[in-house]
Parts: C-alpha cells; structure tokens; sequence
C-alpha cells in the first residue's frame, strides 16, 4: 500500500484509469492483438500504472473468486478502487422514499472484495451517489451508515447534487471519516462544482470527462480527451489537493475511457507532473 506522509517528502500521487479491458483500446492505446487476458498485466507492467478503479462492481456484486483472479495478476502494491454496487447508492429508497434496509447487501459486497482486502490491494470503496441524492437529514444518516457498515474499510462519496457544496458537509465527512471525491461534473446549476478538499488523508479525483453533458445531442454517452490547457488546469487541482492539510495520498482516477482517452490523458498528467513513465511509453505515445 502506499506509503504514508511521515516517509515521504510529500503527498503521493497515485493515477490511473476508471477500468482497463475496453476492445477499443485495442488499437489505439493498446496492440491490437493483445489478449484480453493480457490487458492488466499491460497496463501495469508495460504501460507503468500502479492503480486502476474497478466499475464493474456498480454494475453486479464483486464476486470473491474474480477479485482473488485480479489479485493474483496484480503486482505487490498495485492498488485498487472499487465502486460501490448501485443498490448501495443508487437504488436504496423504498416505496415511501425512506431509506430502505439494505444491510445485507453491505454484507454481500463485503464478502466480495474480502480477497482484495486480505492481499492488501484494496485502497478504497467509491460511493457515487447521483444527483437525486440530495443534502437532507436522511442522507447524512444515510452517510453514516455507510461508514459504519463498511467497518474498516475506506470509503469515499462522490456527491453529484450542489446542495452538498457547502463547508458544513466537508467538517461532517471530516468528523465521520469519510473520504471526498473531487470531480468534473456536467455544468450545471444542479450540479456540484469541483471543489478541492481532503476530508481524510486521502484525497480523491474523479475526472469524467469536462464538465460536459452526459449525453450529445443524438444522445450518445459524451466522451472527452483532455486537451493540454485541460490538463494544466487539472494538474493545478491535483496539486492542491497535494497540499492539503492531512493528506498523505492523491488519488487519481480518469474516467472518459472512449477509445482510450482516459489512458492517453493518464499518461499524458503523469507526464506533466513529473512522473517517471516507462522508456517504451515515451516512445510509443505522442506528448
């Protein structure tokens, strides 16, 4: 696991992508006759990642057999985010729109990344509400019932809807020890803007894709590669957050992942902070 801030000079900062098997890597970031089988070992190896975030588990339960595969193709220190399964944030209301008992599937997720935990690859849990999910009395007990579910584990939120921008939510996750996710949401009124705070010793970092609208005009899922005035202004928030009091870690997580602009724009932001990269990705990749 990474080491923390009294044996470093400063905060790390740990990049990598939202996932790492998309086909259309294949050809654009990736060889195209890579295996997918052989796509982690790539990412870690070849391309010099040392953390990626696992979404898949938003999507179906973490199986336990699967995360002990990950595992076992992973390196020691290679670290992992993994999102919280959608019935822990997104579908948790019952009919009456009361928080429903979902104490359960805590405990089957749990069970889940138990192998990540135990081979010392697990670094947190993501929670990403949506923007339905609103700063009331309910939620905040919803928070810390999360937190408390989750024992030991770290956990971080991502809250999407803009009456959480306010300081008294950071002094509370801070209280709770509840890890924040920084992130570029689609610009809106609605939405919570990018705020650059650390309620841990960890800080977070979401990046979706420019505050761009989550689907075109065709209604197409929008996809951006940050272009390098971009990426200045995001290398400029990572440092912040570097400098926050408490923090001993920055996490960084690209998730515009179409045709492999999040690898591209991982590369390219580890790049511009001094990051070493692998001789054969300086001179295979176009900065």
């Amino acid at each position: 696991m990474t080491n923390k801030k009294g044996n470093q000079s400063k905060p790390k900062i740990v990049i990598g992508t939202s996932g790492y098997s998309f086909p259309k890597w294949k050809g654009t970031v990736y060889p195209s006759n890579l295996k997918n089988k052989d796509m982690l070992d790539y990412y870690q190896s070849e391309l010099g990642f040392e953390m990626v975030e696992i979404n898949s588990t938003f999507y179906r339960m973490p199986d336990a057999k699967a995360m002990s595969s990950l595992c076992s193709k992973t390196k020691p220190g290679f670290e992992i985010l993994v999102k919280a399964n959608r019935e822990m944030t997104h579908e948790i209301q019952d009919s009456q729109g009361h928080i429903a008992d979902n104490s359960e599937i805590f405990a089957q997720f749990k069970e889940g990344i138990k192998p990540l935990i135990e081979r010392e690859r697990l670094s947190a849990v993501i929670f990403q509400f949506p923007p339905s999910f609103r700063k009331t009395a309910q939620n905040l007990n919803y928070l810390t019932e999360c937190k408390k579910r989750m024992c030991d584990i770290p956990i971080a939120v991502e809250l999407r809807h803009q009456s959480w921008n306010e300081e008294e939510t950071f002094a509370f996750l801070k209280d709770n020890q509840i890890g924040y996710c920084a992130t570029d949401l689609p610009i809106s009124p609605q939405m919570m803007p990018f705020v650059e705070k650390v309620t841990t010793d960890t800080g977070f970092i979401r990046l979706h894709g420019n505050g761009l609208p989550w689907k075109d005009e065709d209604g197409h899922r929008q996809e951006h590669l940050y272009p390098p005035e971009e990426l200045k202004g995001i290398k400029m928030k990572v440092i912040k957050l570097q400098h926050e009091e408490g923090a001993n870690v920055v996490y960084v997580a690209f998730n515009n992942c179409h045709a492999g602009a999040a690898l591209l724009n991982a590369l390219q932001l580890k790049r511009a902070l001094d990051i070493p990269l692998p001789t054969p990705v300086q001179q295979s990749f176009n900065f």
